[in-house]
């Protein structure tokens, strides 16, 4: 385990449905300090607002993979709903994947239980 993965910090939630998650993560308005960040969209989305999320989501992650990912710039998580949302996430970000792969950390299975985790594929990301 690299050093890094013991430096999440406070990790802070997010909903996708925010419009400026880049300006907070990236941007002028970047949260001081920030090295975690989990965008959910789990209970924090409602079901109507899916669609925007995701778009916001996608968007994010494109914008994230074209820039140097340093070692001061936040982990990012990704929180979804099941693991339908988790494949969609999967085919709308599909061209830029594997450069996505050195900023997202993970994903965050939410309410998953003994029963339950067969449904999630076997190392999610």
């Amino acid at each position: 385990m690299s050093i890094r993965a013991l430096r999440l910090g406070a990790t802070l939630y997010m909903p996708c449905t925010r419009t400026d998650l880049a300006a907070r993560l990236f941007g002028p308005a970047r949260i001081p300090g920030l090295r975690s960040v989990v965008l959910c969209l789990e209970d924090s989305v409602l079901e109507r607002d899916m669609p925007v999320a995701l778009m916001n989501l996608g968007l994010l992650l494109r914008l994230a993979a074209a820039r140097d990912h340093g070692p001061s710039e936040p982990m990012i998580f990704v929180r979804p709903r099941d693991p339908a949302t988790l494949a969609r996430i999967r085919s709308c970000t599909a061209r830029s994947w594997s450069r996505n792969r050195r900023i997202s950390y993970g994903s965050h299975a939410s309410r998953v239980s003994r029963v339950g985790i067969s449904n999630w594929p076997s190392g999610i990301w």
